[in-house]
């Protein structure tokens, strides 16, 4: 037991991607004999058990963890360009100091994920950072180097140590992303943070910061992935679940979700733009299941069931399992899960030359990539797809791709040489 390396997990949420993340990454580590695991949440609902705990779960905790997190945003309105910046931005001016909970004080590693929502301040990092301990980090996004933007878009100031943020009011050579980049530069090397990069996009965007001063100190580590829960049907289970949905075996489904379809990141507009010129394309029987809105009257999508946001995961695996493709459109973004959800399921995947996207599909072989700006041409090779297609080929190199660089295997024997080295 004494020779298990001892890694506490801390997140400021149960909601959204990072968190799931690194609920997948702590569970794998606990199947594997060489480690402890424990993840310690700020705020949210799950099953806790002995080895996963939420901070906030009683109710005067759930109020004093609403307080912190208003506390540190009506902060930031005094430096906010406009109230759609509120929460795309983050000072770390308030949060609660954890350094003497017992599960740090016996933790070999800290592994910090995504640590906002009034969890983790300056100070609290800080006082963490004092401690005895190795640290890691994964980016979920570029927060953790950057003046304080979860995604920088198409600014490079962070290159330079920031300044003129647009997500600021009074944009200047010495404002508030001066300030809080300054921070993490002491704050990060005093502490000897190792990064872990879950796409090489996000891995060559942090070797552009300052911040990373030793390229040593930074790995590129993928997601993982349970590809024992999300796998394949069988064709009988496939087809009796379909019916479920209303659709026949010879309906093409397309697959999107998004837990906000309005999101403008996630590109739902882009979507309904690609699904209509699809459409036009084909003689075929194409249907869209989209998850994240119920009122699908409002987009004018013909052929399309809308089922709202949707939390179980069977439901979301379910959803993978019947689709025949499984569309993204998102303009910026780092690694999603459901690429690697749906991949596992043996779904191929379309999806936009960006971030970590152009990564996870083998353009060609488990799925279609093209630049945001070739809607048309990705619609004609979906359309090309749909109607000769070898969709058998692609279903088995979508899950060969899962298991291969996704499986609880594979990422837990990476990060335990990357924790070890």
């Amino acid at each position: 037991m004494s020779n298990k390396i001892r890694v506490l997990h801390l997140s400021g949420t149960t909601i959204g991607g990072a968190f799931s993340s690194a609920q997948r990454l702590h569970n794998a580590l606990n199947g594997d004999n060489r480690f402890i695991s424990k993840h310690l949440i700020f705020t949210g609902e799950i099953n806790e058990d002995e080895f996963t705990k939420i901070w906030g779960r009683s109710f005067v905790k759930k109020i004093f963890a609403f307080a912190l997190h208003a506390l540190d945003k009506l902060d930031f309105t005094r430096f906010e360009a406009s109230k759609k910046m509120r929460f795309r931005y983050s000072h770390a001016k308030v949060g609660m100091d954890i350094s003497k909970h017992p599960w740090v004080k016996e933790a070999d590693i800290i592994h910090f994920h995504w640590i906002h929502k009034g969890f983790l301040s300056f100070t609290s990092l800080e006082a963490l950072l004092k401690e005895k301990k190795k640290f890691f980090w994964t980016l979920h996004d570029l927060w953790a180097i950057t003046g304080g933007c979860y995604y920088n878009w198409d600014c490079e100031n962070y290159i330079n140590g920031c300044g003129n943020c647009y997500y600021l009011k009074n944009p200047n050579s010495n404002d508030l992303s001066v300030s809080v980049f300054q921070k993490k530069m002491d704050l990060w090397g005093k502490g000897n943070i190792k990064f872990i990069a879950p796409s090489k996009w996000i891995m060559n965007s942090a070797l552009k910061s300052p911040i990373i001063e030793d390229p040593q100190g930074i790995q590129n580590i993928p997601y993982t992935i349970d590809s024992k829960f999300f796998k394949p049907l069988t064709t009988d289970n496939r087809k009796t679940i379909r019916q479920d949905y209303h659709f026949t075996d010879d309906d093409f489904v397309i697959l999107f979700s998004a837990a906000i379809l309005t999101n403008p990141a996630k590109g739902f507009h882009l979507f309904l733009e690609l699904a209509k010129l699809i459409l036009g394309k084909t003689t075929s029987c194409v249907k869209f299941l989209i998850l994240g809105d119920p009122k699908g009257n409002e987009y004018n999508l013909d052929h399309s069931h809308f089922v709202g946001f949707v939390s179980d995961l069977d439901k979301i695996r379910e959803s993978y399992q019947i689709a025949d493709l499984y569309a993204i459109t998102s303009t910026q973004d780092n690694f999603p899960n459901t690429i690697m959800e749906s991949l596992s399921c043996g779904t191929p995947v379309a999806g936009f030359k960006i971030g970590g996207v152009q990564e996870m599909i083998d353009d060609g072989e488990n799925g279609f990539v093209d630049l945001p700006d070739n809607l048309n041409q990705l619609a004609s090779r979906i359309a090309e797809f749909i109607e000769i297609g070898d969709k058998i080929s692609y279903s088995k190199n979508a899950r060969q791709k899962a298991l291969s660089c996704f499986d609880a295997e594979v990422v837990v024997g990476k990060h335990f040489e990357y924790y070890q080295k």
